[in-house]
């Protein structure tokens, strides 16, 4: 009886509750989506994989994920007033679960933090030392404050040993020395001042990280890059010269189909190691990444020699090859597919380097005659070697005017990046 009833009473009673499991999940990420997004991320805090997966998960369902803020963040993932997802500072590297809680109790009593005096005066006392504070910078926690920029707290000035964040915590706490130390002479009174004195620590000029810094900076803090990817510099280039990403590498790998096939992968060199075989041959192996994941390869002979000077950590190529049978094979002895690369480009001259014809088409009713002047200035002051035509386009009229010109070119690299910002303009490259 008991193997009888073991045959079906199981299998049911499991899919049942997992059929309500799954309606009651599906129902809130139809109709609580961010905040459903956010329990899921704070369920996945610990593994950094899985926290990727989920933001651009969230990227799909076009809800922005916004990075760590002093001003809005709790210790784990929250949602904001306007629906989006903030990040929790409980994510960033050295940063305790003590030094949150007392940053949001702070924020909680006595309002939001104007600027950074005020929020370095306001958590003196709060177990936030300073690499943390370094960190949270890195992160992007101050970024709202006016007039801040994440370069300022690692700025040093010329001959000096004392970056600009440790002089500030240096002025903070010997503020609130004199402020708790007010002088009593015999009679009672207070000093002079009477304990109105107040501080303000003047913000360092210095010049703003570059993005690709920025980035990397927040990536040490996170773990992983929130803002945005480096490779979204390359969007461009992607949409038109790849035929694949690091996920869909990974799918197309099982599938024997595709033996023979192109790849042509933009990534970014994250790991390069120069190797000598047990035959005494030098070989690569090397770690590539983009927005979905990371992959790992091997070079050997003529395409480690020909390929390796560009193959260097944080360099942005273009890689080229084709799936193939691999000398190895699995645990159980059959045959497995890998991809041989044996071209690789730097992403940067790809758009310099192409034969392509750069095609702009504007939509003049929804632009004012000087937005579409700027727009034709900005070919003009840019002199290339892409031949490009220009078609201006007048939806409520029906009609068009073909604007290619006789000789010289466009410069696509510089043109293109400041298009592809502009809402009126759609181009491509054929």
């Amino acid at each position: 009886e008991w193997k009888k009833f073991a045959s079906y009473a199981f299998n049911k009673s499991h899919a049942a509750c997992y059929s309500w499991v799954s309606y009651q999940t599906a129902y809130l990420k139809a109709h609580y989506p961010a905040e459903f997004m956010a329990a899921v991320l704070n369920n996945e805090l610990g593994d950094i994989k899985q926290v990727n997966f989920m933001t651009e998960e969230c990227k799909r369902m076009k809800i922005n994920v916004l990075g760590p803020d002093v001003n809005e963040s709790e210790y784990k993932f929250s949602v904001n007033d306007k629906g989006e997802i903030r990040y929790g500072m409980g994510g960033i590297k050295s940063v305790g679960e003590a030094a949150v809680s007392s940053i949001v109790e702070e924020r909680d009593a006595n309002g939001k933090f104007k600027d950074f005096t005020d929020f370095l005066l306001r958590t003196a006392n709060k177990g936030l030392n300073r690499r943390a504070l370094e960190n949270m910078d890195m992160a992007g926690c101050f970024d709202n404050f006016p007039g801040f920029h994440r370069a300022m707290l690692f700025y040093m000035p010329q001959n000096d040993t004392v970056p600009f964040v440790e002089r500030a915590m240096r002025m903070v706490a010997s503020y609130n020395e004199r402020k708790n130390s007010t002088q009593i002479d015999l009679f009672g009174f207070g000093s002079d001042d009477g304990g109105n004195e107040s501080l303000d620590i003047p913000l360092p000029q210095c010049e703003p990280w570059s993005q690709l810094k920025a980035l990397e900076m927040e990536k040490e803090a996170l773990g992983f890059y929130i803002s945005s990817h480096p490779m979204d510099t390359y969007s461009i280039e992607i949409e038109n010269f790849t035929n694949i990403n690091v996920e869909k590498l990974y799918k197309a790998l099982d599938n024997d189909n595709n033996m023979g096939r192109n790849v042509r992968l933009a990534c970014q060199v994250s790991k390069a190691e120069d190797l000598k075989g047990k035959s005494g041959n030098d070989y690569g192996r090397y770690t590539v990444e983009d927005q979905t994941g990371s992959f790992s390869f091997a070079l050997f002979k003529e395409n480690y020699l020909n390929m390796r000077n560009l193959l260097v950590p944080g360099s942005f190529v273009l890689l080229v090859g084709t799936f193939s049978k691999s000398y190895r094979k699995d645990n159980e002895g059959k045959e497995i597919m890998e991809v041989r690369f044996n071209d690789v480009h730097l992403l940067d001259s790809l758009l310099e380097r192409t034969s392509k014809k750069v095609k702009i088409e504007m939509f003049v009713s929804q632009a004012t005659d000087d937005e579409v002047m700027q727009v034709v200035r900005l070919v003009k002051d840019n002199p290339g070697k892409q031949s490009y035509s220009i078609i201006i386009k007048d939806d409520e009229m029906n009609m068009s005017c073909n604007m290619s010109p006789m000789t010289g070119g466009v410069n696509a690299a510089a043109v293109l990046r400041q298009l592809k910002k502009i809402p009126f303009v759609r181009f491509e490259l054929r």
